[in-house]
């Protein structure tokens, strides 16, 4: 099976039973990604940047 990289969400500190790495990425097969997915810990796509500011404080 191929492997995949995962972008890990923020605050999520364990995937697959190992520590995520600083770079926020991991490599997986699909069923090892299966669990994680379904739960929102890591994604296939890439995150979207967002402005510190507006969005920290609540502001729209």
């Amino acid at each position: 099976m191929s492997k995949k990289t995962y972008y890990v969400a923020a605050g999520v500190e364990i995937v697959n039973r190992a520590p995520v790495p600083k770079n926020r990425r991991v490599r997986l097969t699909e069923s090892e990604a299966i669990y994680d997915l379904a739960l929102g810990r890591i994604s296939a796509r890439k995150p979207a940047v967002t402005k510190k500011g507006a969005a920290d404080k609540g502001e729209d």
